[in-house]
């Protein structure tokens, strides 16, 4: 089927953009490791939105996330920073939300041990935004802040945790639907 070859290559190189992004902690070549990894998985998100309206509505919202991005580097700090950081925590969620979920619709009766994994990944990553979500609240309120990073340190251990079952997902996902 057409829709599920090309739904394999897009998750491919959504599959390669992460890969990249982890070398990013690469002194000196971390920048241009950055950009070649947004760019790949830019392509990916485009190539999966001809393919399914779910996947271009995640690609519309990583586009809105480079715009955030901006915004933050222009209010690197205050406020408004804050209110960004939030909605693009909120994007990324629902990212990878609409990524599981429209992909498990693919993956159903080809392979249902992904289409659970799916679920799995994407619950994951809800908790990890509440959680973050109140702590950067949290934050806010003196005292507090000392609460709200151990739980934080919590948190991002979980979310990498996710980070890493969401690669797998997506090399899987890609192998079963080629």
């Amino acid at each position: 089927m057409y829709s599920q070859s090309a739904v394999s290559k897009g998750l491919a190189l959504l599959f390669a953009g992460q890969i990249i992004g982890l070398f990013t902690i690469i002194p000196f070549i971390s920048g241009i490791l950055s950009l070649v990894s947004f760019i790949v998985t830019i392509i990916g998100f485009y190539a999966l939105s001809k393919v399914n309206h779910d996947y271009n509505n995640a690609f519309a919202l990583v586009i809105a996330n480079l715009v955030i991005g901006i915004l933050m580097l222009i209010f690197s700090s205050g406020f408004l920073n804050d209110v960004l950081s939030i909605v693009s925590t909120i994007i990324d969620f629902l990212v990878v939300y609409l990524v599981c979920n429209t992909t498990a619709g693919y993956l159903s009766g080809v392979n249902e041990r992904l289409v659970s994994r799916a679920g799995f990944i994407w619950r994951m990553y809800l908790i990890c935004m509440i959680v973050i979500l109140a702590c950067t609240v949290l934050a806010m309120i003196p005292f507090m802040y000392l609460i709200a990073g151990v739980i934080i340190v919590i948190t991002a251990i979980v979310q990498l945790v996710s980070s890493i079952l969401y690669i797998m997902f997506l090399y899987q996902s890609q192998k079963a639907l080629a």
